[in-house]
C-alpha cells in the first residue's frame, strides 16, 4: 500500500472495510474507563474493581482478579508476564498475564 508522506493527512489506496457487525458482546461487573488490551491469545479488560481475561473468539470470561475497591481508570498495559493497571491512587501489577 503506498503511503502519503507529505503530511497532508490523506491516505492513499485504502481498501474498503466492508460491512461491519457485532461478533459478540460481554457484560462485565462495572464500567470500563480504558481500552481493552489484546495479548497472548486473550483480551484483558479492567472495570472499576476487576481485571478480566476474555476469550477473543466469543468474549467468555477465562479468568478474573479482584483488584480492590479503588477505581481503575486506565487501560491495562503489559510488560513481560505482568499486566499493570493504573488507579486513582497508584498502580496495580498482576503477574501471569
Amino acid at each position: 500500500m503506498p503511503v502519503e508522506s507529505s503530511a497532508t493527512g490523506d491516505a492513499v489506496d485504502l481498501a474498503p472495510l466492508g460491512t461491519l457487525g457485532t461478533a459478540w458482546q460481554t457484560t462485565l461487573d462495572g464500567a470500563m474507563y480504558g481500552q481493552p488490551l489484546v495479548v497472548g491469545g486473550q483480551i484483558l479488560a479492567a472495570t472499576e474493581n476487576v481485571l478480566y481475561a476474555l476469550a477473543p473468539a466469543d468474549g467468555s470470561v477465562r479468568g478474573q482478579l479482584n483488584l480492590g475497591t479503588v477505581p481503575h481508570f486506565t487501560s491495562p498495559t503489559l510488560s513481560g508476564d505482568h499486566a499493570y493497571v493504573g488507579t486513582m491512587t497508584g498502580v496495580v501489577a498482576v503477574s501471569g498475564a
